[in-house]
């Protein structure tokens, strides 16, 4: 199926990127609903529903049925795709929690001196991916198709979950050495709250390891193909003689 308006309106054509099948894993299965925008002379109509069952909207109709989503976060950042400006956020943020994650994990003197600096950086980390993703699924309609396009899209629909268990893993270690080593022992003869035991460091430990280098392992995969996708036909093996 293609749009076969030459000039669409732009809520028409939302209409039609999000609802019409796309080739690859992203689009509908078949006998999903789905949505054509085409033009019959000035008259602008919408498609709806299936091949055996089809159903003719007015444009006015077509939006109440595919209402416009709300906006995730910019598209268009000073002219350029968002998308190619926001994944270097993600590119550093996620590794650099990762990280820190790791070495709070095994060290509990630094958990202490990052406080809650390492929640607050894992949060913010986890931000990014949906603005970033959501960034790039509007840089995918606007570019030519193709399967390195679609894997560096299905690639970046992985990395939130492995955010999320970052950010959970940053808090519930903050929460856990605050707990165990914010108090001191009373004046009236009370005592300090008990250090983590060791069997419970050793798994918290391994459990932030797992997922501090998932988390950089799929960064990495996104990355690659995202550089694949952009670069595979976009230079020459051989310099050009006009430039030396």
């Amino acid at each position: 199926m293609r749009l076969t308006a030459h000039h669409p309106s732009e809520p028409l054509r939302d209409a039609y990127d999000r609802h019409v099948p796309h080739p690859g894993p992203r689009g509908p299965r078949p006998g999903e609903l789905a949505a054509v925008v085409a033009v019959d002379g000035e008259r602008a109509v919408a498609t709806s529903g299936t091949a055996e069952r089809p159903e003719h909207l007015t444009p006015s109709a077509a939006l109440t049925r595919f209402p416009k989503e709300p906006p995730v976060g910019p598209d268009l950042i000073n002219g350029i795709p968002a998308h190619v400006l926001l994944v270097h956020v993600v590119v550093i943020l996620v590794p650099l929690t990762a990280l820190c994650l790791i070495v709070c994990a095994f060290w509990p003197s630094v958990m202490r001196r990052f406080g809650p600096v390492l929640p607050a950086l894992a949060l913010v980390a986890l931000i990014s991916v949906p603005l970033t993703t959501h960034a790039g699924e509007w840089l995918e309609r606007h570019v030519d198709s193709n399967a390195l396009v679609r894997r560096h899209t299905e690639l970046g629909d992985q990395l939130l979950p492995w955010a999320t268990a970052l950010f959970a893993a940053s808090l519930a270690l903050w929460w856990a050495y605050s707990r165990a080593h914010g108090a001191s022992p009373a004046s009236d003869g009370g005592t300090a709250r008990p250090a983590v035991r060791l069997p419970l460091r050793v798994i918290a430990s391994a459990l932030c390891l797992a997922v501090s280098i998932g988390a950089t392992v799929q960064v990495y995969r996104i990355g690659d193909s995202g550089a694949k996708a952009a670069w595979h036909d976009g230079y020459s093996a051989t310099a050009r003689p006009d430039h030396g």
